[in-house]
């Protein structure tokens, strides 16, 4: 992080709230934490990708290195329209 509060890196500001996610997280034994991470992260990449794309989900799919039907299959599992 730079002195202003700003991430230097993606990588950076990934460390940074993992780090903050850790300090707070209350049951040291989980045995679901990659789940937890990827619920977490999964759902804002999906809908900025969209965004990026204006809505084509053949083109977000694309960006995204998946396949059209299962970039759909994530965004009805979180819930995500394509605007």
């Amino acid at each position: 992080m730079s002195s202003e509060g700003h991430c230097d890196s993606l990588r950076s500001c990934v460390r940074t709230n993992l780090q903050e996610f850790f300090d707070h997280l209350e049951d040291s034994q989980t045995t679901d934490l990659h789940q937890r991470i990827l619920r977490e992260v999964e759902p804002p990449l999906l809908e900025l990708t969209l965004k990026q794309c204006n809505g084509n989900q053949s083109h977000a799919a694309k960006m995204l290195g998946i396949n059209r039907n299962t970039l759909k299959k994530k965004m009805d599992l979180y819930q995500i329209e394509a605007r």
